[in-house]
């Protein structure tokens, strides 16, 4: 800018220089050093004029560094930078962030289908999977470890506590006797028990028992009785029974005992859901759990448990976190390229959004703008405007000396025409 400045200076000099000579040089002709005269004279003019506007938008403009000139009217920038920063705030929210617009463009330029095609090239998937997965690391890094175990522990507490857990026991036990699932759990027992039973070990234990109890109950009757044959004797046939019982019950869906055991479970339903004395031992119940230093123990375990298996699958190369936030990424793409229904949806949600909060960022940004600006230092913004534009400000100080002294050129020819047409 200093260049363009020296360059603007010397056009002035120049026009003062031939503005001297056209007073102490008198060739002939005369009209030659009129001429000469008056366009560096209206040359001077312009270029003084177009020096003061210059310099009068970025500073204040003394004559001889003394007399102010035009003070008023001077340091037009420094002096209108409040102005400056309100009007250039509301340039920018009405012409750039303005709600019309901005909904304008959401239509023109259809972001559900930007979103799709994104997630459709492979390496995008595999960025939003590779960094989602970074920021679930940040994330568990950032959290206070102390406040999630007590939200965690808040939570199950308080959700446990508003459980009726004798009522809740008779829906679910209502439900899977609606589905016949309870006679699943009988099968199952009756499973168990005949293999129990057909243990020889189970066998063993049970003839060892009888021959006790007949030594007990008979003691001299050992002496000419053979009681640990007679307890494997009975024994056998004891489980032999029960063995063909247990088979009898699994094989016939409508046995004695199945009906029994529907006619205890559906009394019991009943009890759970609407005895008070139920209600009360599950609340009992419910407070011994929620008072057991297990139960207390389990609950804060749950959050170190979960944060050191998140940490350690995302250590993994085949992270399945990652994999799954990939595979996320495909889906996505590939669900809105196919669905133009939703596409549309997702459009006018998004053009929704810009709509109602559309006003309130344009105003945050114009008044950020504003308030950015009126914080700037006066003397400091305009310099650092006169060094972005100054180059060119510079120019009109040249255009104004040129065009001056071509005015004053065009002015005299007038002149002496008509003075010597007259």
């Amino acid at each position: 800018m200093e260049r363009a400045k020296r360059r603007a200076a010397w056009f002035l000099v120049g026009a003062a220089g031939f503005f001297g000579l056209s007073l102490i040089w008198k060739a002939p002709p005369a009209w030659t050093m009129k001429l000469l005269q008056s366009m560096s004279e209206a040359a001077m003019v312009g270029g003084l004029a177009d020096w003061f506007a210059v310099a009068a938008l970025f500073r204040p403009v003394n004559l001889l560094g003394l007399i102010p000139i035009f003070p008023s009217h001077t340091a037009v920038i420094p002096r209108s930078k409040d102005r400056i920063a309100s009007s250039l705030g509301d340039f920018v929210r009405d012409h750039f962030l303005k709600t019309e617009t901005l909904v304008a463009i959401v239509k023109r330029n259809d972001p559900a289908q930007f979103v799709a095609k994104w997630f459709l090239e492979k390496r995008n998937a595999e960025r939003f999977g590779r960094h989602g997965a970074k920021l679930v690391a940040w994330a568990l890094n950032g959290l206070h470890e102390e406040s999630v175990q007590a939200l965690i522990s808040r939570t199950i507490r308080e959700a446990f506590k508003s459980v009726d857990l004798s009522r809740t026991s008779g829906e679910v036990l209502e439900a899977m006797l609606s589905q016949g699932r309870h006679h699943e759990l009988l099968d199952e027992a009756i499973a168990k028990l005949t293999e129990a039973f057909q243990d020889p070990a189970t066998r063993a234990t049970l003839a060892a028992k009888i021959a006790e109890g007949i030594r007990d109950e008979y003691p001299k009757g050992q002496l000419v009785l053979p009681t640990e044959a007679v307890g494997r004797f009975a024994a056998g046939k004891i489980a032999e029974w029960i063995e063909s019982y247990l088979d009898n019950v699994s094989k016939q869906p409508s046995h004695a005992l199945r009906e029994a055991f529907d006619k205890k479970a559906n009394s019991l339903i009943v009890h759970l859901k609407g005895d008070s004395k139920f209600t009360k031992k599950g609340d009992e119940i419910k407070d011994y759990i929620l008072n057991d230093e297990k139960f207390t123990g389990y609950i804060a375990s749950l959050w170190t448990s979960l944060r050191d298996m998140v940490e350690r699958d995302l250590r993994n190369e085949d992270s399945e976190i990652h994999q799954k936030l990939v595979a996320a990424g495909d889906w996505i793409g590939s669900t809105l390229e196919k669905d133009e229904e939703l596409r549309s949806s997702l459009n006018r949600q998004v053009e929704s959004l810009v709509d109602q909060f559309g006003p309130a960022l344009g105003k945050f940004v114009s008044d950020h703008i504003e308030g950015t600006v009126k914080g700037w230092n006066a003397k400091a913004m305009s310099t650092l405007i006169e060094e972005n534009i100054g180059t060119d400000l510079q120019k009109i100080r040249i255009n104004g000396t040129i065009i001056g002294g071509l005015l004053g050129g065009l002015l005299f020819a007038i002149a002496y025409l008509s003075s010597n047409h007259l």
